[in-house]
């Protein structure tokens, strides 16, 4: 009996096929699944990114409009202090979104969102936090400000607001000559009165001129419209001088004089005679350099005992080998054997040097710095040296600043009658400053409020720097430099000369050659990190 074997094969291939497509479909659905989900990671990893790149892109936006704006700020600030004010104003008033205009990405726009903060005078940081589609990241730039002390004088420079050329009297308010010599250009930001004495050099005025006797070599800039503004009274001979004013009023209107007054000046009207509100805004900076007298932080000087020196003769010796604070430094001569002799000599050791007193008392013919460098004496409360003829006037002396803290006029004594003191003066409070026959050599700087030289035996080479302060010279008081004033009134047979006053080592600036610094001078950052 046979075996009958069965090929009845129809079907199968449907069956196959469908097998084939239930494996494809299975692998489909997986392959979808996981390129739906790579697609979904993808796109927050990519948003992600994308973050952290607009965050970034906005802490650099921010650090280069900081940068960008670094420089101006150096230049319109002549003090450490007031620059360091402005910076933290300047980044304070920047914006916290970022100036980027990021393109929209996949239908969401990025934004980045800027906070700078101070961390002290010199150190900021900037945190950017990037954003887009719901996903942020959050970076963080470092940056430092540095100071970079500007050199200046009567002479030029930047440090000090550079004086116009010629000019020997700057006020923000009215100056008056009276009987006396004056030599250089005036400019007034109030008006201008010569009731007599002699003016040579040109006369800039924002409000009216009056003039009566004398000579006046030079012409005359107004900028007053008022009818009468330039009033003539008295002899005076004008014929050689010319008057400039405002095209905005007539001259036969502008100028005032008596019927029988011939010597008229040349008349000449111009559309801008000289920009007075310029000329005030400027003022401004001599008061920004009250700013910058700061009481120093006596924790990181070496403290001493307190020096009291009596009855001594001769020479008395002082070596600074390194910046100290002394509470009472008093040395007090013999009265019984002073002397040509007797003197105080401070040696610095070849280095810049301050010494921070509280008390301040030296009696003796003269007081000699010697050594190099520079030594700056802070008092901050009582000083006095008025029996101290001559401070550091010697060809072998080194440059010293004598820098007054204290608020009791009482309190601040100054060398004598025909005493020299040759030094930079800093008072930073206002208290009344006197000065009888007291000569001197450099830069006083004061806030004061009232400011008297007088006295016939001085012959001062001074730039003498008091933005508030009524400023009067009589009694034959010589100076000659330059005096910045709210008001002025030079009298009594005084006077005073242009002249170039030697600044060099004045804390805030000097009279050598200018600085120059790129914004990356002032300004410079970390690299940027996430946080």
């Amino acid at each position: 009996m046979g075996i009958k074997h069965l090929r009845e094969e129809n079907g199968s291939g449907l069956v196959l096929t469908l097998m084939v497509l239930l494996v494809l479909s299975v692998l489909g659905i997986s392959i979808g699944t996981l390129t739906i989900g790579s697609y979904r990671l993808g796109a927050a990893n990519r948003d992600a990114t994308s973050a952290y790149y607009v965050a970034e892109a906005g802490a650099v936006t921010a650090y280069e409009e900081i940068q960008s704006q670094v420089l101006g700020v150096y230049n319109k600030n002549a003090t450490e202090a007031a620059f360091y004010e402005s910076i933290s104003s300047m980044v304070s008033a920047l914006p916290k979104l970022s100036s980027v205009d990021f393109k929209p990405q996949f239908g969401s726009k990025p934004i980045a969102t800027i906070t700078t903060a101070r961390q002290d005078e010199k150190n900021y940081i900037i945190t950017s936090t990037g954003e887009v589609d719901g996903k942020k990241r959050t970076v963080a730039k470092k940056f430092t400000v540095n100071w970079i002390e500007k050199n200046t004088g009567s002479g030029g420079g930047s440090g000090l607001p550079t004086l116009p050329a010629n000019a020997v009297l700057l006020t923000e308010g009215d100056a008056t000559v009276v009987g006396n010599t004056l030599i250089g250009d005036i400019y007034a930001g109030g008006d201008f009165h010569k009731p007599n004495g002699s003016v040579a050099g040109n006369v800039y005025a924002n409000g009216n001129v009056t003039i009566k006797d004398g000579t006046l070599t030079g012409d005359i800039y107004t900028n007053t419209i008022q009818e009468g503004g330039f009033h003539i009274d008295s002899w005076i001979d004008l014929r050689t001088n010319t008057v400039f004013h405002s095209n905005k009023i007539q001259s036969e209107d502008l100028l005032k004089y008596p019927e029988w007054y011939v010597n008229k000046p040349i008349m000449v009207a111009k559309e801008s005679v000289w920009d007075g509100n310029a000329y005030l805004q400027s003022f401004q900076n001599y008061k920004k350099i009250l700013d910058g007298i700061k009481t120093p932080d006596i924790s990181r000087f070496e403290k001493k005992s307190d020096l009291i020196v009596t009855e001594y003769s001769g020479n008395y010796p002082i070596k600074i080998d390194s910046s100290v604070y002394i509470p009472i430094m008093s040395i007090i001569v013999n009265p019984n054997s002073k002397s040509k002799e007797s003197t105080v000599s401070i040696t610095t050791d070849g280095q810049n040097r301050t010494i921070v007193v509280d008390k301040l008392k030296i009696t003796a013919d003269k007081l000699i710095v010697t050594g190099g460098g520079t030594l700056t004496i802070v008092v901050t409360d009582e000083l006095d040296i008025s029996s101290l003829p001559n401070f550091n006037d010697s060809q072998k002396s080194v440059p010293v600043n004598l820098i007054f803290l204290g608020t009791d006029k009482n309190k601040f004594k100054l060398s004598g009658w025909r005493a020299t003191i040759s030094g930079n003066i800093i008072v930073k409070n206002n208290i009344d400053i006197f000065a009888n026959s007291l000569s001197i050599k450099g830069i006083f700087l004061t806030a004061s409020e009232n400011v008297n030289l007088t006295g016939g035996n001085a012959d001062s080479n001074l730039m003498l720097i008091a933005p508030n302060a009524y400023i009067t010279i009589n009694e034959g008081y010589s100076m000659k430099g330059a005096v910045i004033a709210k008001q002025f009134s030079l009298s009594g047979g005084a006077s005073l000369t242009h002249g170039f006053v030697d600044t060099t080592n004045f804390p805030f600036g000097s009279s050598a050659p200018d600085v120059d610094p790129k914004p990356g001078d002032l300004i410079n950052s970390e690299p940027i990190i996430e946080n």
